[in-house]
């Protein structure tokens, strides 16, 4: 009879459990779930978002993708955006470290500036720095010319081989602060008998860095590149507020070409399979990602 009581209760407590995650689950079917099905389905059909009839093309828009100039020029900008986006991790540790260490006065007025980047957002970050970048009135240019280099003043958002550079450093601008957070939290977990041990040993603050600090915080280092890497792929507010993947294209991303394709073009089809291959490619990335991280 107990036993059955028992059962009782827990097959009504899983119940319970169940019903207060349905609302949870509903609203993540209905704005994750669903689109995602919808996408996979529009990519396997030719469709301009107006017309009543939908074409079944089969792989053909997945061909057209892959086969299309524009898909890998945006492709290759996203590796380089990808491998620039370390940069941030780099010296979000190195303001971590110098903040922790040297216990600076007013350190929490820097943190809290150096993280608000961070919370902004894309298109406010987009829209500031198009005026910093304004070859004519703009802060950089004017702070050239009034040094006298006059020759280093240019368009940056408006020159091919540039454009994509300086709106990357926008990026990296709102990411630093983010990864110092992260490192002064793992900081936080190292004991100060290791540093007070090695000190003793006659170690200088760069071996302190490097034989200590980077080791104990490989850990942080490896999930923050990963985290700004698979980041890089989503890339769009910027570069659509910035630079409209111009001057010729030379700083489309594929979160801009899958825009471009579906509200400017029509072609609603071929959108989505860029959509789903880009995705894909996330998926991949943040599966090595995690097996790398479990093997370490």
């Amino acid at each position: 009879m107990v036993v059955f009581l028992r059962s009782g209760l827990h097959t009504e407590g899983r119940i319970y459990g169940y019903l207060l995650l349905l609302p949870a689950v509903a609203l993540y079917t209905l704005l994750v779930v669903w689109p995602i099905i919808h996408s996979i389905v529009l990519s396997f059909q030719d469709w301009n978002g107006f017309a009543p009839d939908r074409n079944w093309v089969g792989f053909q828009n997945y061909t057209d993708a892959l086969q299309n100039v524009r898909f890998w020029r945006a492709f290759l900008n996203n590796l380089i955006w990808g491998a620039l986006s370390v940069i941030p991790v780099g010296i979000g540790l190195v303001i971590a470290v110098v903040l922790y260490m040297n216990k600076i006065w007013g350190s929490a007025f820097f943190r809290v500036s150096f993280l608000l980047p961070f919370t902004l957002s894309g298109v406010l970050t987009g829209i500031i720095w198009g005026w910093i970048y304004n070859p004519e009135w703009g802060t950089i240019n004017t702070i050239l010319r009034g040094l006298g280099l006059d020759a280093l003043a240019r368009p940056w958002l408006a020159e091919p081989g540039i454009s994509l550079i300086a709106a990357n450093l926008v990026g990296g601008w709102t990411w630093f602060g983010f990864c110092m957070v992260i490192f002064l939290a793992g900081l936080q977990s190292i004991p100060d008998e290791i540093y007070d041990a090695a000190k003793i040993d006659g170690a200088s603050s760069f071996q302190l860095f490097t034989r200590i600090t980077v080791p104990l915080l490989g850990t942080y280092v490896r999930m923050l590149t990963i985290v700004t890497i698979i980041f890089s792929f989503k890339v769009f507010d910027l570069i659509f507020v910035m630079t409209q993947g111009g001057p010729f294209q030379t700083s489309e991303v594929l979160g801009f070409v899958i825009y471009q394709f579906a509200f400017t073009q029509w072609k609603i089809g071929l959108a989505s399979a860029i959509g789903i291959i880009l995705t894909i490619i996330v998926l991949l990335a943040s599966m090595f990602s995690v097996r790398r991280e479990e093997g370490y």
